[in-house]
């Protein structure tokens, strides 16, 4: 009964899943966090209330078996090469993953990586019955996220929102500037107040085993 955002990608699913939960929190939103991550969520149905959202990871396996589920605000982060074993093709896996788009309508936000070879083809699928907009680190975009100079920047709605710099995330390296971007964007998009995304950016140190920074040590840094 409420409104879903959800992330689908080969990587960085989990980190910006869980970056998309702590900005409704931070905004006061009561979230319900699940998918391929944490908990599944049909046992937490009977507690769903309209005003709360569900923040989704889904994989490729699970996007497969959809069929009426329809995200207010959606990302696909990025396609490699992955589970082959199941898709045996690209184009199959490619397929599984726009499934998350399709049945949005001009009312959602659909995020792409435009650096992604894919991206073209999902663009051009999506943008008959939804609004697309483009996640790019490397350079500004017309509507989407990216970083202009080192600024983190949203540009939405005729608007364009200055969030954090690159040197105020503890978050460091591209993948972990997109999922920073990717999760804003959703969140913006969903109503959360651009101030609580700047501070839970500022805060979020990241997740167990994901580029996580362990010590430095004669001025080398450890990453695990």
């Amino acid at each position: 009964p409420c409104e879903i955002v959800a992330v689908t990608g080969s990587d960085g699913k989990t980190t910006t899943t869980t970056l998309i939960s702590k900005f409704y929190e931070a905004a006061g939103r009561k979230v319900h966090l699940g998918g391929n991550i944490g908990a599944a969520l049909l046992p937490q149905l009977a507690d769903v209330t309209p005003d709360a959202v569900a923040v989704v990871e889904l994989s490729s396996f699970q996007l497969e078996f959809v069929d009426t589920f329809k995200p207010k605000a959606a990302v696909i982060l990025n396609i490699t090469p992955d589970h082959m074993e199941r898709h045996h093709t690209m184009e199959a896996y490619v397929d599984a993953k726009a499934r998350i788009f399709e049945n949005m309508d001009q009312d959602g936000a659909l995020l792409l990586n435009e650096n992604d070879p894919y991206t073209p083809d999902l663009a051009a699928r999506a943008r008959s019955h939804t609004h697309v907009y483009m996640l790019n680190t490397d350079r500004e975009v017309e509507e989407g996220a990216c970083i202009i100079g080192d600024m983190l920047t949203i540009k939405a709605g005729g608007k364009t929102i200055p969030l954090v710099t690159t040197g105020e995330l503890q978050l460091k390296g591209k993948q972990n500037y997109e999922d920073c971007l990717a999760a804003a964007f959703l969140a913006y998009i969903g109503g959360v107040p651009v101030e609580a995304i700047r501070d839970v950016l500022k805060e979020f140190t990241g997740l167990e085993h994901r580029i996580e920074f362990v010590r430095k040590l004669h001025g080398v840094s450890y990453v695990n």
